[in-house]
């Protein structure tokens, strides 16, 4: 999120798993992609229509750029394959010119934070199954959850990933390379997102196969 306000992004590709601060934070137009680099680069192509300077990032840290951006006075040419250096030399650039340390940077941002694992030896059609079942009939993921709390957003673009009216939100998906499913909270406070991970996994461990398999 540093690097993209850093280097002036007008546009930006972002997995959807990525996290909400990014909207908050930035205030440009946001696409959310499904988890993977090739999906955050055609999603840039396509933004790089409509905006002067589109990048993109995943939550690895990869960032990348649609269009030739500008850095510290001097135009960088476009980076259509992840790169990692240019977040520390945007950081190191920004600390120095705002006199500030990186941990009073990250400060600077809201206060959201993520936590993920995931349930080995899940096969996909029984994630699937229970992804779709979900999305169906939302209320036995409530139940399953045990929230009480309202759902006020469902995005389906790669799993099933709720947001809670208190602000939290809940994430699942099957793994696209191994028999996983893996599970992402994000929430105002770490402790929140890491219990959240745990209890949710734990239930869904449990969970009969509904599968026609």
């Amino acid at each position: 999120m540093l690097c993209a306000q850093y280097l002036g992004a007008t546009g930006l590709a972002v997995p959807v798993n990525a996290n909400s601060a990014v909207e908050t934070y930035l205030r440009i137009p946001v696409i959310r992609t499904k988890i993977g680099s090739p999906y955050v680069i055609a999603a840039m192509h396509q933004a790089a229509a409509t905006s002067n300077y589109v990048a993109g990032f995943e939550c690895n840290g990869g960032f990348l750029c649609a269009s030739s951006m500008i850095l510290a006075g001097s135009q960088i040419d476009a980076l259509p394959t992840r790169d990692a250096w240019l977040p520390f030399i945007c950081l190191l650039n920004m600390a120095n010119e705002s006199r500030l340390t990186l941990s009073q940077l990250i400060a600077t941002l809201p206060k959201r934070f993520c936590a993920s694992d995931r349930l080995k030896e899940f096969p996909r059609y029984k994630a699937q199954a229970y992804l779709t079942h979900w999305r169906n009939d939302i209320e036995s993921l409530q139940t399953l959850i045990d929230r009480s709390t309202k759902i006020t957003d469902m995005n389906n673009t790669d799993g099933l990933r709720v947001t809670y009216q208190d602000g939290l939100i809940l994430h699942l998906r099957a793994s696209g390379n191994a028999p996983e499913l893996r599970c992402y909270c994000e929430a105002d406070c770490p402790e929140t997102a890491r219990q959240y991970v745990i209890k949710v996994l734990e239930k869904v461990s449990t969970l009969p196969d509904i599968s026609n398999n």
